[in-house]
C-alpha cells in the first residue's frame, strides 16, 4: 500500500535525523571538551543537550564545577546535575 511505503520512508528519515543529531552532539563535545580546564568553574544557562554532552565528555578526564541557572518555574536546568 502506497501510504505504508510513505510511512516507512518517513520513519527512516526521522531515524537518520536522530542519528545525525547524536553524531553532531558527540562531535561538538569532542571539539569543545579540551577547552574546559581541570578545576574550572563553568556557568551555563538552562538545559541544553549539546552543552550537557560537552560537559559529560570533559568530565571523563577532568574535574570541574558547573553552575546552572534555572530558566523557569519548572527548574529545567536542575536536571543537568
Amino acid at each position: 500500500d502506497n501510504m505504508e511505503k510513505w510511512r516507512e520512508i518517513m520513519r527512516r528519515k526521522a531515524q537518520e535525523f536522530v542519528n545525525e543529531a547524536l553524531d553532531s552532539r558527540n562531535q561538538i563535545a569532542a571539539l569543545g571538551a579540551p577547552f574546559i580546564r581541570n578545576g574550572a568553574t563553568i556557568l551555563t544557562h538552562g538545559l541544553s543537550r549539546v552543552v550537557l554532552r560537552l560537559l559529560q565528555k570533559a568530565a571523563e578526564e577532568k574535574q570541574f564545577k558547573v553552575i546552572v541557572t534555572l530558566t523557569d518555574d519548572a527548574s529545567v536546568g536542575y536536571v543537568m546535575r
